[in-house]
């Protein structure tokens, strides 16, 4: 069957129409850990029966600022220099490798629809998060509101809020949160943490103390299924030059300014090694890892492969064109051709857990276990969408773009159009509409994709 996500969510073969809102309060409930007194929130509304089957383990890591261009197993897409990722190498050899994701250009929107389910137009979530920009709010139905109790836990970049003054990842139902709240790290030598909303002085290695609090969570934690989401900073400014047990990338003599593409690969080059210690401390024949980019890479390392306007912080091509493979127990390997979208987490992730989707609110996650089980399985998606908005996003970059099987419409609000034909011109540089007369083809894939845009903006205009 084939919807496009419009308000509509497909699970286990079933369509719900699905209200728009949040009506239903959220239940809270005491939490079972070293802080007995914190609160944790866990939804008692409606919810899509889940499925009965025995759930797995399941590991979401995130990766910042690593479009497909920078990314292991996608060199049959674009041709570039990458750095070594055997880790993720051998993710992709087991699992599936989704060919055609998308994110939104910046990570808040992406993070913010994979907790919610919900495109950045419902959530408000379409930039950044900063002092000037609204963060997740408390009302949204997260998923760790549906799973609830001690199995979960988020480790790493937060940047769902800004500072403990907004709903911090504890009040948003997490049970467990160490990492950094903010989007960049003055040093990742020396940062600032956050665990369970005490802020402490950090000075180990950020990609290293990720992979070190994941660990030590697991240690403690003794009962299954878990969830656990591990977000790295890495590859995300600042550059500098990782510890040189985890990488091999010879930088002698070179400068971040002149030379930023080298620096940008020691660090996935270093992720990729502390991911490889991460997995080894995980039972990997019970569980499921999901690995995937918050947004593209910006232009200042994608060796000139996406023009300038194109890459992070863009609705281009560049900007939310990113990695995202699955592997583990009953995952057949392959690649998977079919359009899919970050906020495709939440049913996947509630899915293999057996959890409910909350049926109180709208949805537009699908969830990818029809790919799971057949990587050849019918597209579940006609259209996607994403967005960049909010308050100091440029005029120049402000809007939405939705995309068919083959083609891309860009509508910026202040009414300039972009037409891209993603099979002929995958980059997505050569604009069709003012390249010249369309074709019936072209014509037809416009006005759907104008007509679904239309859609949208009526919709947040109520």
């Amino acid at each position: 069957m084939v919807v496009d996500g419009w308000g509509l969510v497909l699970h286990f073969g079933a369509m719900i129409a699905l209200l728009l809102g949040c009506s239903t309060p959220v239940e809270v409930l005491p939490i079972v850990s070293s802080e007995p007194s914190r609160p944790i929130r866990r939804w008692s509304g409606g919810f899509v029966e889940p499925s009965p089957a025995d759930p797995p383990n399941v590991l979401v890591i995130i990766s910042d600022d690593i479009g497909i261009e920078a990314s292991a197993c996608y060199r049959d897409q674009i041709a570039a220099d990458r750095a070594p990722q055997p880790t993720i190498e051998g993710l992709c050899a087991g699992g599936l490798t989704f060919n055609d994701a998308w994110a939104y250009p910046l990570c808040s929107p992406t993070r913010a629809a994979m907790m919610t389910g919900r495109y950045a137009w419902r959530t408000g979530v379409g930039r950044a998060i900063d002092a000037n920009s609204p963060a997740l709010s408390a009302d949204e139905i997260t998923i760790v509101d549906v799973i609830g109790g001690e199995q979960s836990a988020y480790i790493g970049k937060w940047h769902l809020t800004e500072g403990m003054d907004y709903p911090h990842p504890n009040q948003l139902g997490w049970p467990h949160f160490s990492g950094t709240l903010s989007g960049t790290l003055e040093d990742y030598f020396a940062y600032e943490k956050t665990i369970n909303g005490t802020p402490q002085t950090s000075e180990t290695y950020a990609t290293t103390a990720v992979v070190d609090d994941a660990l030590a969570w697991l240690e403690a934690h003794d009962s299954e299924p878990w969830m656990l989401w591990v977000g790295f900073n890495a590859a995300h400014t600042p550059l500098h030059v990782p510890p040189a047990d985890l990488h091999d990338i010879d930088l002698t003599g070179l400068n971040f300014d002149t030379d930023p593409v080298p620096f940008y690969q020691a660090m996935i080059q270093a992720m990729d090694t502390e991911l490889g210690r991460l997995l080894e401390g995980i039972d990997r024949d019970n569980t499921v890892v999901i690995y995937l980019g918050d947004n593209g890479t910006s232009t200042q390392v994608n060796q000139g492969i996406y023009p300038q306007g194109h890459g992070k912080g863009s609705l281009g091509q560049g900007g939310v064109h990113v990695p995202l493979i699955i592997t583990g127990p009953g995952v057949e390997a392959g690649s998977v051709d079919a359009m899919v979208h970050a906020v495709d987490l939440y049913a996947t992730v509630l899915d293999l857990l057996g959890e409910p989707l909350p049926t109180d609110t709208a949805l537009d996650s699908m969830s990818l276990m029809p790919y799971l089980d057949d990587p050849y399985t019918e597209p579940q998606r006609e259209r996607m969408l994403t967005e960049l908005f909010g308050t100091g996003v440029p005029e120049s970059l402000s809007g939405r773009a939705a995309r068919g099987p083959r083609h891309k419409l860009v509508r910026l609000f202040t009414g300039t159009e972009r037409l891209y034909d993603l099979q002929a011109d995958p980059i997505g540089t050569i604009d069709l509409l003012s390249a010249g007369t369309l074709t019936d083809e072209e014509e037809e894939a416009y006005q759907d994709l104008s007509d679904y845009l239309d859609q949208i903006a009526a919709k947040v205009e109520q």
